[in-house]
């Protein structure tokens, strides 16, 4: 008689552990959809730099996500994917496809890391996603990179809905070899992105001059040939060692506060939009200011406000802005300084008419040579309280023509004889001299 082979109690044991973690895994994803967060580490991502950790954040996004063929139907997700402190090693993208409310957190930025490695083309590609929120976390390097960019924002035909409300809070990109950090709306046939917003986001390239492939653009911004690409806004964001920190392409962009450095160009800009406006900005270290790729006559409006940009590094002859559109171009309480001599100036190459308004600007360049026409269209600019900065201040009003002519206008007719309602004395001096002025430029046309 044949005896029965005696039960191996360690594959008993192994069988009832591996029951129990399956158990535990079970639970862990249940309680997820419970409490609103899918935790990256009840999906089996270990966030140890050496295990790949794709296919577990990958599955926490999909567990996240309502069915749905994304192409014809807009999902919707359950709750925040959330990663935990750690280094995620990634070796292929993490996708989010036609998703409305994706919500994808670290736990901040110094403590939450995504580490591709190897050679893909991008870390995070989002596909027609809405209302939703990224961020908390830094995309580093491994030594082991080439990705096109960091992160991706979209439309292509496999996602049934437009991007649109999108906000990007606390990311950090550094140290990869990449060709840019944000792309928005470039390679996706140029199909509806708009209302996207980025709050205290860095990006830290290594463009060196003369480097043509990649770290050619910080945060690179798309044409909207097919559709409307339109609305971003930056606020406190940094751009440093980028052929071009910010990129936009016929678009409408706010820039809000925030450090721009080491640049070839600060900041980019192609095309005409309705609104484009810069201000708080400090700028060290950088070649340009504000380039363009040339002369159009298409009409655009730019304001730049409020910027220190420190003039080391700027080569002859000097030109800081250079600027190839129509339209309006305004430059208030703008500062060239730390300039060891130099003398920065206003290029602008439209083959257009612009209006070119300066305010409360100082600059060490004389104020009938900060203008360098270089365009074959016309121009008026209008300088107010403009200080050249090597001690002569002017104290007039400065009106430039096409011809190269500087008229100056001093106001003659304020007077302290007319009645305001006022408190002191001064408030209704003051009030007649503003009031006086708004008459005169009323009177020159300078103003409706």
């Amino acid at each position: 008689m044949t005896l029965p082979s005696p039960i191996d109690t360690r594959q008993v044991d192994d069988h009832l552990s591996s029951h129990e973690n399956w158990h535990e895994t079970l639970h862990a994803r249940h309680n997820a959809r419970l409490n609103n967060v899918f935790n990256v580490k009840d999906y089996g991502a270990i966030g140890d730099e050496i295990v790949d950790d794709t296919a577990a954040i990958q599955a926490a996004i999909d567990d996240a996500t309502s069915d749905g063929t994304p192409d014809s139907v807009t999902r919707k997700f359950a709750g925040a994917v959330y990663l935990p402190p750690g280094h995620y090693l990634i070796t292929a993208p993490l996708t989010a496809v036609s998703i409305q409310g994706f919500t994808f957190v670290g736990a901040g930025s110094e403590l939450t890391f995504i580490r591709p490695t190897g050679t893909f083309d991008t870390c995070l590609d989002m596909d027609g996603i809405s209302h939703g929120r990224i961020g908390g976390f830094t995309i580093v390097g491994s030594g082991t990179h080439d990705l096109d960019s960091a992160i991706k924002l979209e439309w292509t035909t496999a996602a049934s809905r437009s991007t649109s409300h999108v906000v990007f809070d606390d990311i950090w990109v550094r140290n990869l070899t990449v060709r840019a950090g944000f792309s928005i709306g470039v390679d996706s046939g140029a199909r509806q992105i708009d209302l996207v917003d980025f709050f205290a986001c860095a990006v830290v390239g290594t463009w060196v001059s003369g480097e043509s492939t990649d770290w050619q653009r910080g945060f690179e911004i798309g044409s909207g040939t097919n559709a409307n690409i339109l609305a971003f806004s930056f606020n406190y964001c940094e751009a440093n060692s980028w052929a071009r920190g910010v990129s936009v392409d016929a678009t409408n962009m706010l820039w809000n506060g925030g450090i721009t450095q080491n640049n070839e160009t600060d900041f980019w800009i192609s095309g005409a939009a309705s609104v484009q406006s810069i201000r708080h900005v400090r700028s060290e270290g950088s070649e340009f200011f504000l380039t363009g790729p040339g002369a159009t006559s298409t009409a655009a409006q730019l304001t730049i406000q409020d910027v220190d940009f420190h003039c080391g590094v700027l080569v002859s002859p000097f030109r800081f802005i250079q600027y190839g559109q129509a339209g309006t171009l305004t430059l208030i309480d703008i500062h060239t300084s730390n300039d060891s001599g130099k003398t920065p100036q206003l290029e602008f190459q439209t083959t257009g008419e612009i209006s070119i308004n300066l305010i409360g600007c100082a600059s060490p360049t004389a104020v009938t040579g900060f203008i360098h026409d270089n365009g074959a269209g016309t121009y008026v600019a209008t300088f107010i309280g403009y200080h050249q900065t090597d001690g002569a201040v002017s104290t007039g009003f400065y009106r430039e023509g096409d011809a190269g002519d500087v008229e100056i206008y001093t106001p003659t007719n304020v007077t302290t004889d007319r009645s305001y309602d006022a408190d002191t004395v001064l408030v209704a001096e003051l009030a007649d001299v503003v009031g006086t002025l708004i008459a005169d430029l009323q009177t020159l046309g300078l103003i409706g």
